[in-house]
């Protein structure tokens, strides 16, 4: 079972480069989930970096 699920939230737009063997390993990871939009991807590891980084989470408490 994939780590990440698609999700159906509110988006902003963005635009980001990355290198391209990262791009393909990406699209291939969401072919294999089933993700329907890679920004589903991107969102979602974005939320698992925040919350399984204790230096942030340490930062954000103390700049709240």
């Amino acid at each position: 079972m994939a780590i990440l699920q698609p999700s159906t939230n509110k988006k902003t737009k963005v635009k980001l480069m990355i290198d391209e063997s990262l791009a393909n390993q990406i699209d291939q990871y969401c072919k294999w989930a089933k993700f329907e939009e890679i920004e589903d991807f991107f969102t979602q590891a974005a939320n698992y970096v925040f919350k399984k980084d204790k230096e942030w989470n340490e930062h954000i408490k103390k700049n709240k």
